[in-house]
């Protein structure tokens, strides 16, 4: 009989702290949701300053001027528009690419300037890539005939990317050129689809 009161007495105790386990977990509140903060961003003179130093060639501050790209707020515009001219490439490539997720038609003369002035450059793909996005096409469509095959291809990826009617025939006539590579002709034919 003692063995049995020794099983009835192990079983209650391990009963009744199952039982004040259950009711503490359920008295305890919800876990708290994290809370995410979002850190703040440069203010409008600190993004002036940063842009000023990277236009001058100042390599710490075209540095910081590829996070500040990642802003690409409109009151970022003004020193994304000096780092875009920058001679660091880096710095530059980033801000166009900033400015072209921004789409100002404001931003078109400075896209087409690096066009003309930095051809084989990063900056370059970044500002043929800036056009596309605001449909510029007819500033892409002359940029077929580029001598480089990689310039090329970034002007087809950036016509894909306008999806303008109007292109059509400069598509149509690139791809009848003799001596294209098949990349070339793919990137062509998804363009010339995408203007459809």
């Amino acid at each position: 009989m003692s063995k049995a009161w020794v099983t009835l007495g192990v079983g209650l105790i391990v009963g009744l702290g199952a039982l004040a386990l259950w009711r503490t977990r359920a008295e305890l509140p919800p876990p708290a949701k994290p809370t995410i903060v979002e850190p703040a961003g440069p203010t409008p003179d600190q993004v002036r300053e940063l842009g000023r130093k990277a236009a001058a060639g100042d390599r710490f501050s075209a540095a910081a001027a590829v996070e500040l790209s990642k802003v690409a707020s409109p009151s970022a515009r003004p020193a994304l528009r000096e780092i875009a001219v920058s001679p660091d490439p880096m710095a530059s490539a980033n801000a166009l690419h900033a400015l072209g997720n921004l789409r100002d038609p404001a931003d078109l003369p400075l896209f087409r300037d690096i066009v003309k002035t930095r051809a084989g450059q990063r900056p370059w793909g970044e500002a043929v890539r800036a056009l596309g996005k605001a449909r510029a096409t007819s500033d892409l469509e002359p940029l077929l005939s580029a001598p480089d095959e990689q310039d090329r291809l970034a002007v087809l990826s950036a016509l894909k990317d306008a999806a303008r009617k109007e292109s059509a025939p400069a598509l149509q006539n690139f791809l009848s050129r003799p001596g294209l590579s098949e990349t070339e002709k793919v990137y062509a034919e998804l363009a010339l689809r995408a203007c459809r």
